[in-house]
């Protein structure tokens, strides 16, 4: 079985320390005998696959990408259109990593950390995958916080929430939902699959979340 290592969002507004946050964990997770790695969120369009170049020529005619292999790195250029497809994508390619912090992501529903500069007012205080906040100033709202400097303290709060995952929970969906006469887990509730609406829920008390299946959901 292909690890998948687990995935976290530093996010904030543009200035407010993200870079600086994860730059300090890197580290310190490194010392800790963790496999770290970072990526950067964009939601703009960059042309980094050069048009006209050979690796984009290539892609052109191969639905499954195209590479650049150099003397001391290897980049790669993968088509994927879903946001749950890229990071199903840099999961495999970092499966050798015990976690992937990812700067930005703000609007994508991944769990996160919002690094909030002085004075300045929280982006993601509705967000429901907003796990903690380092700030200067006390503004977590029931959230555990965490001001600049506490590295350490950051650090151990992602050990244990995950890397050392002490509690999982299974989402039971495989009855034959004989009295219903559909399958219960894809029943819409408000717009969404009740199955969905468990997993959220669930998802905010425990790092590990499976799901049992007698169907292809």
């Amino acid at each position: 079985m292909v690890q998948r290592p687990a995935i976290l969002h530093i996010v904030g507004a543009k200035g407010s320390g993200k870079t600086a946050l994860i730059l300090k964990l890197l580290k310190h997770l490194a010392e800790k005998g963790y496999r770290a790695a970072a990526l950067r969120h964009s939601p703009h369009h960059h042309d980094v696959n050069m048009p006209g170049s050979d690796t984009s020529l290539f892609a052109q005619q191969s639905p499954c990408g195209s590479g650049l292999i150099c003397k001391e790195e290897t980049a790669l250029f993968l088509p994927a259109g879903l946001y749950e497809e890229k990071i199903e994508q840099v999961q495999r390619i970092f499966s050798s990593c015990h976690i992937l912090l990812i700067e930005g992501g703000i609007r994508q529903e991944g769990e996160k950390i919002e690094v909030v500069g002085r004075g300045e007012k929280m982006r993601c205080i509705n967000d429901s995958h907003l796990r903690a906040v380092v700030s200067p100033d006390p503004i977590a709202q029931g959230l555990p916080w965490f001001v600049p400097e506490e590295t350490e303290a950051l650090g151990v709060f992602i050990e244990e929430r995950y890397l050392l995952p002490a509690l999982s929970a299974a989402i039971i969906a495989g009855g034959k939902s004989s009295r219903l006469g559909r399958n219960k887990a894809l029943l819409k509730i408000s717009g969404k699959p009740a199955v969905q609406w468990v997993a959220e829920a669930v998802s905010g008390v425990v790092p590990d979340l499976f799901m049992v299946t007698n169907t292809c959901l």
